[in-house]
Order: structure tokens, then sequence, then C-alpha cells
């Protein structure tokens, strides 16, 4: 009963929480799943130390409840080492749940620390299979739709000329980048284009090079039709 449930959850921690919101989600309980929600929110008083933070917005995210994960992260900020990696791809985690874009690249920003290149080989968790497993993708390419969500379209199209040498993806960023060099001003374009023609050229992706070069003259045109 909700009297029963109430009196539960004055007393339950995080080990009695999660299956209570696995439950919830299950059966589709917004109302209750809620209830353990604002529980989480204060089944420990702060300051809590890491370990405690994390499983708590682990089990919020777990919950569909990421705007809780993000307030309980934010209880804490570790400065460096791997306990502030897991920090922050929590911080990310809970923050592209939510549709906050803005705060997600923080998050990610944060997780370069002044280079971003390295995120080319950061993988992220994105979506959880049924066997449990995660689904993974760069966080360079996360960083890079977030800045293009919030508006930062400049900063996002030089991002996608980072890829390390020998890196897969590489082709597939210059593609893309097309598309977003191409609705830029022209005084930010051309350096960005050039950078991508000599790598494509580099790579030998003469094809990617085709692109590149019919993309800048059709932007070109199109310029020049409005002039």
């Amino acid at each position: 009963s909700d009297a029963q449930l109430r009196t539960l959850l004055r007393s339950a921690d995080l080990d009695q929480l999660e299956p209570l919101c696995a439950r919830f989600l299950a059966e589709g309980n917004i109302a209750r799943l809620r209830l353990v929600g604002q529980r989480l929110l204060t089944v420990r008083p702060a300051p809590q130390p890491l370990e405690v933070v994390l499983a708590n917005a682990e089990i919020l995210l777990s919950c569909r409840l990421p705007v809780a994960a993000g307030i309980v992260l934010d209880r804490l900020s570790p400065s460096q080492g791997a306990e502030r990696l897991q920090w922050l791809v929590l911080q990310w985690r809970a923050a592209e749940a939510a549709l906050d874009h803005g705060r997600a690249s923080l998050a990610l920003e944060r997780l370069a620390a002044g280079n971003p290149a390295r995120l080319a080989s950061l993988q992220l968790p994105v979506r959880q299979r049924p066997d449990g497993s995660w689904a993974t993708r760069p966080a360079l390419d996360l960083l890079v739709a977030d800045l293009e969500a919030v508006g930062r379209s400049r900063e996002a199209a030089s991002l996608l000329l980072l890829s390390p040498p020998g890196d897969g993806s590489a082709a597939e960023r210059l593609a893309q980048g097309v598309r977003l060099w191409s609705s830029l001003p022209e005084q930010e374009r051309e350096p960005l284009m050039e950078q991508a023609l000599e790598q494509a050229a580099a790579a030998g992706s003469w094809g990617l090079v085709s692109e590149l070069l019919a993309a800048e003259a059709a932007t070109a045109t199109c310029v020049n039709s409005v002039i």
C-alpha cells in the first residue's frame, strides 16, 4: 500500500531503493518512482563520500531521474585522477539524459582537460543493450553533437579535424564537417576547409577530397548568387 511504501522509504538505504526503482520502472508506476527519487535525494546527509554520491547517481539514472542525478553529483567535485574521470562521465550521462546539452558539453570539455583530441579515443556509454552491455561512441563525436545543439557550430566544426592518425572515424568526421562548415561565414569556413582537404589528401581519401571541393564550390556559388 501507499502507507507501507512511505514507511519503508523513511528508513530505506541505497541497497533497498535500487530494486524498488527497478520494480516501479518495469511497472511504469511514475508516481511511486518519483517517491523513490525523492528518498534518493535525502538518503544520506551531505557531505557524502564519493562512493556514495556515485552509487546514488547511478541509481537515479537507472530510475530515469537524470536531473536528480545531477543534483546529487553536484555535492562534490573530485580534483583529479580516476575519481574525477568517473564523476565527469556520470555528469555527462546525467546531462545527456536530461537533454541539457550545455551541461553535457561542459562535462566533456572538462574531460578533455585542454586537449580535445584525447576525446577521440575515449569511449562513452550511450545505450544499454538488452543483455546489459553498453553501446559506446567516441567522446569527441558526442561533444560535437552537444556543441552543435547549443549553437556553437564553429567550435563543433573545429573538433571534427582532431582525429589522430589512423583513426578509422577520421573520414566520417570530415564528411560530417562538410555540412557544418557550409553554414559558417567565409572567413571561418575557408581555413577549416583547407585543413580538411590536407587531411583527406594525406589519408588518400580522394573521394572525400572531391566531396570537399564540390561542397566548397557549391557554397561559393550560393554566396555569389545571394550577393
